[in-house]
C-alpha cells in the first residue's frame, strides 16, 4: 500500500518541481530586480567629477609606471598596480562609487610605494637603496 502511494506522490512532486522551469523569461528580461530601478547615487555632480578626475589621473600614473624601470625590477608589482587600476575603473563604470573611492585609495597607496621604489631604483645613492 505504501509503495502504491509513494509512486504517485513522487511523480507529482517531480512534475511540480519541473513546472517552475518551464516558463523561463526571454533573454535579457529577468525578474523583479530588472523591473525595479536602482536607487539614485548618493554622490553630487561635483564629487562625481572629482572621482572621475582622480581615477583618470591614477590610471595615467599606472600606465606611466608600467613602462618604467619598475617593470623590470618587479613585474609582479606592476601587474598588481594594473589589476587594481582595472578594478577601480570597472567599479566606477558600474556606478559603485563608495567601492570606487575605497579601492582608489588603495591604488593611490600602491602608487606611493611604486614611486618610492622607482626613486630607489633610479637614484640608489640618494634614497639609501642598494643598486642591483
Amino acid at each position: 500500500m505504501i509503495q502504491g502511494i509513494t509512486r504517485p506522490v513522487l511523480g507529482l512532486s517531480i512534475a511540480l518541481s519541473l513546472a517552475g522551469c518551464v516558463s523561463w523569461p526571454e533573454h535579457g528580461q529577468g525578474g523583479v530586480a530588472e523591473e525595479v530601478p536602482p536607487p539614485p547615487p548618493t554622490i553630487t555632480t561635483t564629487e562625481l567629477a572629482q572621482l572621475h578626475a582622480d581615477v583618470t589621473f591614477a590610471a595615467a600614473e599606472v600606465d606611466s609606471l608600467s613602462t618604467s624601470a619598475l617593470k623590470n625590477w618587479s613585474p609582479a608589482f606592476v601587474h598588481q598596480l594594473q589589476m587594481q587600476k582595472n578594478l577601480v575603473e570597472r567599479q566606477l563604470a558600474g556606478l559603485f562609487y563608495a567601492n570606487t573611492r575605497h579601492d582608489l585609495n588603495a591604488l593611490q597607496q600602491l602608487l606611493t610605494i611604486a614611486k618610492q621604489a622607482l626613486d630607489g631604483i633610479e637614484n640608489p645613492t640618494h634614497s639609501g637603496g642598494q643598486q642591483r
